[in-house]
């Protein structure tokens, strides 16, 4: 079982993984190679995954510079007491740390683009 340091280091390459890959879905030079590994591995028709693309491209579904933005955590707060399974509402900073997201965007910039 890895140590905390390990845990650690392994939590921030996969969030730095994840922010990359975000900002990489807003690139015009990847789209081509995004839709054609979305097609091959959904088994979907392009157009039905060029319309999803852009549909999520559109709602900027893919974070730029936050590992969690805080709509998202306030909707499944909402959703949560809505269905019942929580009691009490939650405060986006009780959910949700951003030291390591913020460290993580210092250093690789942060990015204006598309919104």
């Amino acid at each position: 079982m890895p140590g905390a340091e390990a845990k650690s280091a392994l939590t921030e390459c996969m969030l730095r993984a994840i922010i990359r890959a975000n900002r990489a879905m807003y690139d015009p030079a990847l789209r081509a190679r995004i839709l054609e590994m979305a097609v091959r591995e959904t088994k979907a028709d392009r157009d039905v995954v060029e319309a999803a693309y852009k549909t999520l491209e559109s709602a900027k579904a893919w974070p730029q510079n936050e590992g969690i933005p805080q709509k998202n955590v306030d909707g499944t707060v909402k959703s949560l007491l809505d269905l019942k399974q929580i009691d009490r509402t939650i405060s986006f900073a009780d959910a949700v740390d951003l030291t390591l997201s913020n460290k993580i965007v210092q250093q690789l910039g942060k990015v204006d683009w598309p919104y």
